[in-house]
């Protein structure tokens, strides 16, 4: 199931996403964002850009793309990775120190999140139009979390997100951010990337923010489980936590986008 498209964004540069399409006419519309764990080392240059060799998407969110497809959503995953030095699928064998840390982690961390929103917005542009009488979710995984996250709070076009674990969430400047559309998010507890009192003050100062303004803040769920544990083929991956988020995830998704057929 699924192929990749080559889409332009509005500053006009090309970008590669995998589609993938239910078998009967969709639900709903949802745009996958994945997690930073396909880099190309920064001594590797890229070539020409064409949709063979532009960057995709990685095994896992793929996979995760069919699983929504199967549920009844087209799913769009557009490659977050066009706008850096990358186009290589490690996986997650390379590790998390030394030279790969240097070399092949760091390249991609200084690019911003307002450098990807016009990649989002026109991956969420065309979801909207593959699906044109229903509604528009968000999910993301670590790094696609957090641009998620990042986008519930500035672009007014969606009607559902959902947060796996976004690294930076917790920081000061996240943890304050005002969402515009429902929210879900899957935190891990006691983690090095993301510590338990990081993970409380994020749960509090949304919660002050929901008070102040009267209105539901982001609906969040917390396991015992380390950073990554919904990612297939990390050690971090933990089945029963993977579960029971997808299974809230997928509960949360159908309760904003599904519209109920009279």
């Amino acid at each position: 199931m699924g192929h990749y498209i080559e889409l332009l964004a509005r500053d006009g540069q090309a970008f590669r996403a995998f589609l993938v399409e239910p078998k009967g006419p969709p639900q709903a519309a949802l745009v996958l964002l994945q997690e930073m764990d396909q880099r190309t080392p920064e001594w590797i240059k890229p070539r020409a850009s064409s949709s063979q060799t532009l960057p995709g998407v990685n095994r896992h969110i793929r996979a995760m793309a069919s699983d929504y497809a199967a549920q009844g959503y087209v799913v769009l995953c557009p490659s977050t990775f066009c706008r850096g030095v990358s186009g290589r699928d490690y996986g997650y064998s390379f590790g998390l120190s030394g030279r790969w840390e240097s070399r092949v982690i760091k390249p991609l961390q200084p690019l911003p999140s307002a450098a990807l929103r016009p990649v989002i917005e026109a991956a969420v542009a065309y979801a909207r139009r593959a699906s044109p009488d229903s509604r528009v979710g968000l999910v993301g995984y670590c790094w696609g979390a957090l641009l998620a996250w990042r986008t519930a709070a500035d672009l007014d076009e969606l009607q559902a997100v959902v947060c796996f674990y976004g690294g930076g969430m917790d920081s000061v400047v996240d943890q304050a951010l005002k969402v515009n559309a429902p929210v879900q998010v899957h935190l891990p507890t006691g983690d090095e990337w993301m510590p338990t009192e990081a993970v409380q003050a994020f749960v509090q100062a949304q919660a002050s923010l929901s008070a102040a303004s009267g209105l539901a803040g982001p609906q969040v769920h917390l396991y015992d489980a380390p950073y990554g544990f919904a990612q297939t083929g990390r050690k971090s991956h933990q089945a029963q936590a993977a579960q029971l988020a997808h299974a809230r995830s997928l509960q949360f998704l159908s309760q904003h986008l599904v519209l109920v057929q009279h």
